[in-house]
């Protein structure tokens, strides 16, 4: 996976008469198969007509993730439970399987998923919902955009403990949103979860112009579901990340 990059001055267009775009805040990181690279928070306020853009400062090397099995490190939250706790995977061909380190990258957990297969990880998110801390990981990518089934693994979070040595964890999957897009397969790398609209946003990577894509976060029943696109970005190339603020800004109305 490509580094994340920073997504601003982005102007979206409606897509239909009930879809429109709020003020969408994405929180941006840039993460190294070694070196862990924070760059937190660019701000796109769009209201109406007129954009406001305020841009992230120069990205800083914080420190280097430390387990030697990231060898390819994709997707990166942090935790919703614990501060300074933050949330990895590798990319695809590894096992189902996160990662917990501290800022610098020291490592403090191996969580396995059981339930959950590993085919092409691109993204992770960390939200709160119904007073629980939960985190989703997207198994979205697919380069060669082969006619195949995506997957969003839902776990909860577990409590860590930082100050002792690092643990070997398993935590089964909570629920799984298995879905396809509704105009043919698409290769995604950005992910993220809008609590306030019990949604999941899937921005995928190469079509151009960029569409954002929607799913509900905890449907009724246990079919497959539909991917249908909410809103198009006319400016955005290549999307690899997304995310939304914790305090509920950037939600889509």
């Amino acid at each position: 996976m490509t580094p994340f990059h920073l997504m601003n001055n982005q102007q979206p267009s409606r897509l239909g008469p009930r879809h429109h775009l709020g003020n969408v805040h994405p929180v941006v990181v840039q993460c190294l198969s070694f070196f862990l690279l924070v760059l937190v928070f660019g701000l796109v306020a769009i209201a109406g007509e007129s954009s406001r853009t305020e841009q992230a400062g120069p990205v800083k090397k914080i420190g280097r993730l430390e387990h030697p099995a990231l060898t390819e490190s994709s997707g990166l939250a942090a935790s919703r439970r614990q501060l300074g706790v933050l949330w990895t995977h590798n990319d695809s061909g590894g096992k189902p399987r996160l990662f917990a380190c501290s800022r610098s990258g020291r490592h403090l957990a191996t969580m396995h998923i059981q339930g959950a297969r590993a085919v092409d990880w691109e993204d992770i998110a960390a939200f709160t919902w119904q007073g629980k801390d939960w985190l989703v990981v997207a198994d979205v990518g697919n380069n060669r955009a082969k006619p195949r089934e995506s997957v969003l693994y839902v776990l909860e979070e577990p409590a860590l403990r930082p100050d002792k040595a690092p643990e070997d964890l398993t935590i089964p999957v909570a629920w799984q949103l298995t879905f396809r897009y509704v105009d043919g397969p698409r290769d995604c790398e950005a992910m993220a979860v809008d609590v306030a609209s019990n949604r999941v946003f899937l921005l995928p990577k190469r079509t151009v112009p960029a569409v954002l894509y929607t799913l509900p976060l905890r449907p009724d029943g246990k079919g497959h579901l539909v991917a249908h696109p909410s809103v198009e970005f006319t400016h955005l190339r290549q999307p690899t990340a997304m995310d939304l603020a914790p305090d509920g800004r950037g939600r889509w109305s």
